[in-house]
């Protein structure tokens, strides 16, 4: 057996997640053995981790193990729900299927991030905008007027006189600036690591306004299209719901709904603890529930939510962008005025005493 080179770094991209899953499904629909099929996958793909991975698979399978054990080794690549809906599919014989669900699951959650990332490009250029602008006249325009003003000896007004000693204080210790900075940045970094200081900041953030509530639904979205994939899949909704709780993002979320999968194993209906908590549930979430359980339709109303919050998201984020936007624009045009003051009047009363 040939020895298999392990990349130094292990790394799997969604799509590179997606795509696997999306071939490897399209391949096994098209009646090829499993092994040909990662085979071929792990001679076309480009990516070092992901050929040296498929090749282990290959080897493993093989041996006789299954897909799903295998890939097991690399959990923290492919998460407990990529793992759980290819171990079912396996067992149930519908592995083609888990993987075609897989694979559009995949695609959904990652163009809802991209959505959320690229509703905040905007205020983002707006905030470097205007950090460069301020950047600029402290370390290049005002360095060059400032002897102008020092050598006149005019009286300098408070918003000149403020930018001087800012100025000053940001040529002289600009670097210790800038390492308090990647400091105070590391050290959030590393707090936010650290499980309670995360779980506290994850309570805190829900309720915070706007912010709180699109982190709340896309959270929604995440247990939705989890839990509902793997019912779909064939699981039963204790496992279903064990293997949900651990790929939300939120720990306070993930804490409720570990809680509400104790609440299942003594007997109680899911809808019955999310209305004790309905404080972080609205009443679209635990009506549609307690609806699709009395029905039998948990897996339609599941998937139903997640169009529903898909779609309120899209609106939260629009209604957020559009209320930071003015804010940001105001905040710029206030920094730049207040440079422009700065430099400005200065100049007009130079200007004004050699007139006299």
């Amino acid at each position: 057996m040939n020895k298999i080179k392990k990349p130094q770094f292990l790394k799997v991209s969604e799509v590179e997640k997606i795509l696997l899953a999306r071939q490897l499904s399209l391949m096994l629909k098209s009646g090829v053995p499993i092994i040909d099929a990662l085979n071929f996958l792990e001679k076309q793909s480009r990516s070092p981790s992901l050929k040296y991975i498929l090749k282990l698979t290959t080897q493993d399978l093989e041996r006789g193990l299954s897909l799903a054990n295998s890939l097991r080794k690399f959990s923290n690549l492919f998460g407990e729900l990529f793992l759980n809906i290819i171990e079912v599919g396996e067992i149930s014989g519908n592995l083609d299927k888990n993987l075609e669900y897989l694979a559009e699951e995949l695609k959904k959650q990652r163009e809802l991030k991209g959505k959320i990332i690229s509703s905040f490009i905007y205020p983002a250029f707006i905030l470097t905008a205007t950090l460069g602008i301020t950047l600029l006249m402290i370390f290049i325009v005002f360095p060059k007027i400032m002897p102008i003003f020092t050598e006149l000896k005019v009286k300098l007004p408070l918003t000149t006189i403020i930018f001087i000693k800012v100025s000053t204080f940001l040529l002289k210790f600009w670097y210790l600036v800038l390492i308090s900075l990647f400091a105070f940045i590391f050290l959030i970094y590393f707090l936010l690591k650290i499980k309670k200081v995360k779980f506290f900041w994850d309570k805190m953030i829900i309720n915070f306004p706007f912010l709180g509530t699109i982190v709340r639904y896309s959270n929604f979205v995440s247990f939705c299209r989890s839990l509902g994939l793997l019912v779909e899949s064939g699981l039963d909704i204790t496992r279903s719901l064990a293997i949900t709780a651990k790929t939300v993002n939120n720990l306070f979320y993930q804490k409720l709904f570990e809680e509400a999968l104790f609440s299942i194993n003594q007997g109680h209906p899911l809808q019955e603890f999310f209305s004790k908590k309905a404080k972080y549930f609205d009443n679209v979430f635990i009506n549609l529930l307690e609806v699709g359980e009395k029905a039998g339709s948990l897996q339609s109303n599941l998937f139903y939510l997640v169009n529903y919050y898909e779609e309120s998201l899209s609106e939260k984020l629009k209604n957020f962008v559009t209320l930071l936007e003015p804010i940001l624009l105001a905040l710029m045009g206030i920094i730049v005025a207040f440079i422009a003051l700065a430099i400005i009047m200065p100049i007009y009363q130079i200007t004004q005493q050699i007139g006299q």
